[in-house]
């Protein structure tokens, strides 16, 4: 049985990300997961998660939908509660990882139309109280996929 088109996705944007050797992040580090926290993530690290579709309502054809999959890159390393200590470094990170994606298609997956960059929190301000930078953004990939 074919896998679904989200997990082709997910697999996709992992192999694009390991393929940009980010700066002290091991290959192994670059996980799918169900969700964008996992405690067991050697750091640093990146989780790739989905989130939740977009059916655009200007999008597709007569025989074909546009779905826009929401995959979320979550980048953690240990902050140590210093305000600018692998400042640079995480700023890199993320974008190497807007670069690889921003209106490109995703390799691998036949239905990929085009990738845009959902940006969001830079920092996020509770996982600071917590010893932890994290950075995420979306990766909307478009496909156009056959109605059945």
């Amino acid at each position: 049985m074919p896998s679904a088109t989200f997990t082709d996705i997910l697999s996709a944007v992992q192999s694009t990300i390991r393929g940009l050797s980010l700066e002290g992040i091991d290959s192994d580090e670059i996980q799918v997961r169900k969700q964008p926290w996992h405690r067991k993530l050697a750091l640093p690290g990146v989780l790739i998660t989905p989130v939740e579709e977009i059916l655009p309502a200007d999008g597709g054809t007569n025989a074909r939908n546009d779905i826009g999959y929401g995959v979320r890159i979550t980048l953690v390393q240990a902050g140590n509660q210093s305000p600018d200590t692998n400042l640079d470094r995480l700023l890199r990170w993320r974008e190497q990882v807007v670069r690889a994606f921003q209106a490109k298609r995703l390799a691998g997956v036949t239905p990929s139309i085009v990738c845009r960059i959902e940006p969001g929190l830079v920092f996020e301000p509770i996982a600071a109280d917590r010893q932890y930078d994290v950075s995420a953004l979306v990766i909307r990939c478009f496909t156009r996929e056959a109605r059945t």
